[in-house]
């Protein structure tokens, strides 16, 4: 009964709001070849180009300790057959004689820059791999959001680079075990100001990576009872390209994956296919008065247009503004009077001169008699 549960309603779901677990509609060509590091060493990319897809925000993919890229072929195949650029490289401070995260972290940045021709980027990683990708995401101005899948954090040193980043922080994480560090990387996501973290339930530090190493097999893999191992696989795989095909304006459809009150996401919560571990939004920081509500703007982050919702419990004036993060007015919305009710603005992404502002974070004000509130908006381009 539970099994055939989860089946219909994750059915329904995959049919209305996409299924990210197939591959994508793009054909593939991948790339191998080596480029100089930041100490001046050398070491082998390779890159996944989605043919005569239209141009996005491209990845950087970063293995797990002890390892390779390798180890990522196949998921960073079937993000780049959803349109996504995916570049990885074999990471020269990921050992035990040489561990140096900051300068693996380092080696990422140019490996966008260089070879993926900088520009918008989404750092990834698995494991420690994630551990690189943080650190590089917050040194790297370029990162528009951050993915990581099941990492580890021995010494709480993402944690630090997590401060303050207001980009969307979001990941997938297994049931917690020695090979996951008991979920220690779960503090990154506490630190940031924009995060989402789930564990995949019956999931271990293994289902991660794909293709797999018997290695971490041996010492890592769970016992299942509810779900088999490649439904798990699965729904890895839909989750994280569901983020990244969103993030990049790809398919929109995929944030249906990851909002709570849509059929697609409430249908892993009812099946306990997924639990949520840390969510916290820059954007649920303020207390509504008893007045008003400003809503998040939708979609967000947008490409060119997006709504903006709110509520007015009696007849007011009102100031709806658009900011930059150095404080100066983009956009007036609205000033003036609002009658008691749901309201419903656009923004088109221009500024009072009506010329399109760049891409970034942009702060969204309401202002209703002595009080106010506030949202943060992410334009992408």
């Amino acid at each position: 009964m539970i099994q055939s549960l989860i089946i219909s309603l994750l059915f329904f779901s995959a049919f209305i709001f996409g299924n990210f677990s197939n591959s994508g509609p793009y054909e593939i060509e991948i790339n191998n070849g080596y480029f100089s590091t930041s100490n001046g060493d050398s070491t082998e990319y390779r890159l996944f180009s989605p043919t005569d897809a239209p141009s996005a925000p491209h990845i950087i993919f970063a293995h797990e300790f002890v390892s390779s890229h390798d180890y990522l072929l196949d998921l960073s195949q079937h993000y780049a057959s959803w349109g996504i650029k995916v570049g990885t490289m074999n990471q020269l401070h990921s050992s035990l004689v040489d561990n140096n995260p900051l300068q693996d972290a380092q080696d990422l940045i140019l490996l966008s820059n260089q070879i993926l021709g900088g520009g918008q980027v989404i750092y990834t990683g698995y494991s420690a791999g994630g551990l690189r990708a943080i650190i590089a995401s917050a040194l790297d101005t370029n990162t528009i959001s951050f993915f990581g899948l099941d990492i580890v954090d021995l010494e709480g040193i993402g944690q630090t680079y997590a401060q303050g980043l207001n980009i969307p922080i979001f990941g997938l994480a297994g049931e917690a075990s020695t090979c996951n560090s008991q979920l220690n990387g779960i503090g990154i996501y506490n630190q940031a100001e924009n995060s989402k973290l789930l564990r995949v339930t019956e999931a271990d530090h293994c289902d991660f990576q794909s293709p797999n190493s018997f290695i971490c097999t041996f010492l890592c893999e769970n016992q299942n009872n509810l779900f088999s191992p490649e439904q798990i696989n699965l729904l890895i795989k839909n989750l994280s390209t569901a983020f990244l095909t969103w993030q990049t304006s790809i398919n929109m459809d995929g944030e249906a994956w990851w909002t709570n009150g849509t059929a697609a996401y409430d249908s892993l919560i009812i099946t306990n296919s997924i639990v949520e571990l840390v969510t916290m939004s820059i954007n649920n920081n303020s207390i509504s008065p008893d007045n008003f509500n400003l809503y998040q703007n939708y979609p967000n982050p947008f490409n060119s247009d997006t709504k903006i919702k709110l509520d007015i419990k009696h007849k007011s004036n009102i100031e709806l503004d658009i900011y930059d993060l150095s404080g100066k007015i983009i956009k007036q919305v609205f000033r003036g009077s609002k009658e008691r009710g749901t309201h419903i603005f656009s923004w088109n992404s221009k500024n009072s001169m009506s010329v399109k502002v760049t891409s970034g974070v942009y702060i969204l004000k309401l202002k209703v008699e002595k009080s106010q509130l506030i949202k943060k908006m992410v334009l992408l381009k």
